[in-house]
């Protein structure tokens, strides 16, 4: 923390001030940005998540569900000063979307389809749905 001076009426010495250090945004991470749209009571029946380059990180990472998994996002945690988040480390530019089948694959167990096209929005099963469409 630094200081800044400030000039108080009658006074002949600057008044030191401590500064706040300024608090940074949580750069965006598109896995994260899908694991959102997911309700949160289906995060533990995703199990033993291979966090790897086709989900946008170098290196690979097995997490036990994605409460885990979002936790190491930095979900639910403020950035302090210019500290990195440990995902941060970690992460690639993906020059493609995300979708639920990326996700689903680098999954051992996952919750029912049903469960999923229920809460989830049409646009995250695109890839899947055209896939599909295609075979036909």
């Amino acid at each position: 923390m630094h200081s800044r001076p400030i000039r108080a009426e009658g006074l002949h010495q600057p008044l030191l001030l401590p500064c706040l250090p300024a608090v940074k945004a949580v750069p965006v991470a598109p896995l994260r940005e899908l694991i959102m749209l997911i309700p949160r009571p289906l995060w533990s029946e995703f199990t033993q998540v291979n966090v790897s380059e086709s989900l946008g990180f170098c290196g690979q990472h097995v997490f036990g569900n994605l409460h885990e998994l979002m936790f190491w996002l930095g979900y639910g945690q403020p950035p302090h000063g210019n500290r990195a988040l440990p995902f941060q480390l970690y992460m690639r530019p993906l020059h493609r979307s995300l979708f639920i089948e990326d996700l689903l694959s680098q999954c051992v167990t996952i919750p029912a389809r049903t469960q999923l096209h229920q809460y989830l929005p049409e646009r995250v099963w695109r890839r899947f749905t055209a896939a599909a469409e295609s075979r036909r």
